[in-house]
């Protein structure tokens, strides 16, 4: 009885391993619309006539939840992929776009919106190619 449970739960785990590269595309989608949807939030709150209303708090730093959850999808997908040079890809671009994301909040260099884009596009595209052709 043990044995069968336990059977059955190792083959729900085991798709969702082989597909974490599909999980992030996703994540790296919905960072995508967030990125886009931040700006347009945050110009509507300005044009509001009400100088109390603020961005939520949540919004505001979805950015690191989307950066927490994509770290532990890259270092999963990395770990299984069959292509040494993908390790390294799929690092690069996570690193890029924690590079850029964490500018974007400290302001050290004036980085394009357009660049915040790329990058999100980026590791979504090192996934999805990750997904199709480096797989055992």
């Amino acid at each position: 009885m043990f044995a069968s449970k336990l059977c059955l739960n190792m083959k729900i785990v085991k798709p969702s391993i082989q597909n974490i590269d599909i999980y992030g595309i996703i994540v790296c989608t919905l960072c995508l619309l967030h990125c886009i949807a931040t700006p347009l939030i945050f110009f509507s709150v300005a044009l509001s006539n009400d100088n109390k209303i603020l961005p939520p708090f949540l919004w505001k730093n979805l950015d690191y939840l989307f950066l927490a959850i994509s770290l532990f999808i890259v270092y999963n997908s990395a770990k299984n992929t069959t292509k040494s040079i993908m390790k390294y890809l799929l690092g690069m671009s996570w690193l890029m776009l924690f590079l850029v994301l964490t500018n974007e909040k400290i302001g050290v260099f004036h980085i394009p919106e357009l660049v915040t884009y790329i990058a999100s596009i980026n590791l979504a595209v090192v996934h999805l190619y990750n997904y199709k052709y480096c797989r055992c």
